[in-house]
């Protein structure tokens, strides 16, 4: 008797033991609350300002970009000149401000499955005191909601490679076309006002006008319309 109940005992504690086990394997699955965010998921700590210099690698080249001492950029690569405001400041936005929505620990060799072994796109970035930091952007995940990216990554593989999901926008913001990247000439209203008066009138179409007044006009008419003896 008492080693039924001994047994019944042992059956019903493994079982508890069981089920707030996979309870806490359960909750520990859970993303945690807004609340419980922190400046931890932030890719970078960096300012905006921060930057002054940037390049970009992707399959169709390398772009090189360089804030100069006015505060503007300029391109360095692939061609010299200045560079679209515009362009340079929504990416830095991204880089200074997007957070990862989660993290994933993956063997090493896995990472090519996730576009990092030969990675998207590859950002270089130099801060203002010379710190650098490098950012890797690989595939699209399976709903392509998210972009798989490797933040610091070290340089040589470790048996274990952590890997964060971010948003669409950085791919997007770092595989422009460099007329893209490039500054576009704009004509001043004054100019182009200035063109478009000094444009030639069209061509009159139809007889010129004749230099006869009304009379002249009118014997001449006459003249040609009498018979001829």
């Amino acid at each position: 008797m008492g080693i039924g109940i001994q047994s019944k005992t042992l059956i019903l504690l493994s079982t508890a033991i069981i089920l707030g086990g996979g309870l806490y394997f359960f909750e520990q699955q859970l993303p945690p609350p807004a609340s419980e965010v922190t400046t931890a998921d932030e890719l970078f700590t960096f300012q905006e300002s921060d930057v002054i210099g940037l390049r970009i690698q992707t399959r169709d080249g390398v772009i090189e970009l360089q804030r100069d001492d006015s505060g503007k950029w300029k391109i360095l690569k692939p061609v010299a000149g200045m560079a679209e405001e515009g362009a340079v400041v929504f990416l830095l936005n991204l880089l200074a401000t997007s957070r990862s929505d989660r993290s994933l620990d993956v063997p090493s060799q896995t990472i090519y499955e996730f576009g990092l072994g030969q990675p998207t796109a590859t950002v270089d970035i130099t801060l203002a005191d010379q710190t650098r930091h490098r950012l890797f952007i690989g595939n699209r995940t399976f709903d392509q909601e998210k972009v798989y990216a490797q933040v610091d990554p070290p340089e040589t593989l470790l048996e274990e490679m952590e890997i964060v999901l971010v948003s669409t926008d950085l791919l997007n913001a770092v595989t422009r076309p460099v007329s893209e990247w490039q500054s576009q000439p704009t004509v001043s209203p004054d100019l182009e006002s200035t063109l478009e008066n000094d444009s030639p009138e069209p061509a009159a179409t139809g007889s010129p006008p004749s230099s006869l007044d009304a009379q002249e006009q009118e014997e001449l008419n006459t003249e040609l319309d009498s018979p001829v003896d």
